[in-house]
This record gives C-alpha cells, sequence and structure tokens, in this order.
C-alpha cells in the first residue's frame, strides 16, 4: 500500500475499504514512512467511521443506564502518538527484516550457484579422467590382443609346419613300407 498523498478522500471509500478488508481479513503490505503524520493515513480507517461506531456504542450504553468514561484530549493524544510512534517502530522493523532476508537470499542464491559451478567443474574433470583411464586401458588391451594374434598366428604356421612334416612322414612311411 503506497503512502497516500492527498489528504481529501471521500469518506464512503474509507468505509468501504475498511469494511472490505474487515470481511476478507487481507493482509496490508508494511512500508517505510517519513513521519510520523503519515502513519495513519496510510493504516487508520477514516475518522467519521469510528465516530459513527462511538455513536452506536453510546446509544448503547445510554440505553443500559451507564455512564461512559471520558478521558482528556490531552490524554487521548498522548496514548494516540504512542501508538503512531509504536506503530512506526513496527513497521521499520518489518522493512529491515525484509532487506535482512532478501540479503541472506541473495547471499545463499550466490553460495548455491559457485557450489553447482564447482560441482559442473569437478564433473568435467572426471568425465576426463575416466576417459583418459579408458582409453589407456583401451590401447593396453589391443595391444595386448594384437600380441596374443602374433603369438596364435606363430603357432598356427608351427603347427602347419609340423602337421605338413608329419604329413611328409607319414608318406615316406608309406612308401618305404
Amino acid at each position: 500500500m503506497a503512502v497516500k498523498k492527498d489528504t481529501v478522500h471521500s469518506d464512503s471509500q474509507d468505509d468501504i475499504k475498511f469494511s472490505q478488508i474487515k470481511r476478507t481479513g487481507a493482509p496490508k503490505k508494511l512500508e517505510r514512512s517519513s513521519s510520523l503524520e503519515d502513519i495513519p493515513k496510510m493504516y487508520l480507517p477514516s475518522i467519521e467511521w469510528r465516530r459513527n461506531e462511538e455513536n452506536r456504542t453510546e446509544n448503547k450504553s445510554s440505553r443500559t443506564g451507564s455512564v461512559p468514561k471520558c478521558e482528556s484530549a490531552e490524554n487521548l493524544m498522548m496514548k494516540l502518538s504512542d501508538n503512531m510512534r509504536k506503530t512506526k517502530l513496527l513497521v521499520d522493523a518489518v522493512c529491515q527484516e525484509d532487506e535482512v532476508v532478501n540479503s541472506l537470499q541473495r547471499k545463499y542464491t550466490d553460495d548455491v550457484e559457485k557450489l553447482y559451478q564447482e560441482q559442473q567443474t569437478l564433473l568435467n574433470q572426471l568425465y576426463q579422467s575416466l576417459d583418459a583411464t579408458s582409453s589407456v586401458f583401451t590401447d593396453s588391451r589391443v595391444a595386448n590382443d594384437e600380441e596374443d594374434i602374433r603369438q596364435d598366428e606363430a603357432l598356427i604356421k608351427r603347427r602347419t609346419k609340423e602337421e605338413h612334416n608329419l604329413g611328409q612322414d607319414i608318406q615316406k612311411i608309406l612308401k618305404i613300407g
């Protein structure tokens, strides 16, 4: 709710606003004020509405026969100024708390972003390390496989040669015998 600039308002508008707030219970957004005089304009209902309420209570009390207690204007003004001072302090405290909460939220958001970036960096390093390890493993495995293939080929050649020699020996034996 913004501070009202003009001091002339229609009481019916104020009554409507107050009755809507009273019915719906809608919370008001507190704002910092520059002086104590601005607070009643921001948060208090119109004076005429209060007078109407007082007239109603006076009518009820006059019917019951009790005499309403009157307080001096000075007492009422002192109570009102004290109430306004307390209200301003509360409004300022709430605004200050909002600022503190916002600054903490920004700080934690920044910290979370830094941690996320660090996590991404570490993940990238891990992936690179895994890629390097797997390529070294793959390279060594390929080298081992090539060596095994060469050994197998040499073994096959040797066996083929032995079989060939054995076949020739068998043919010689058959010719002799």
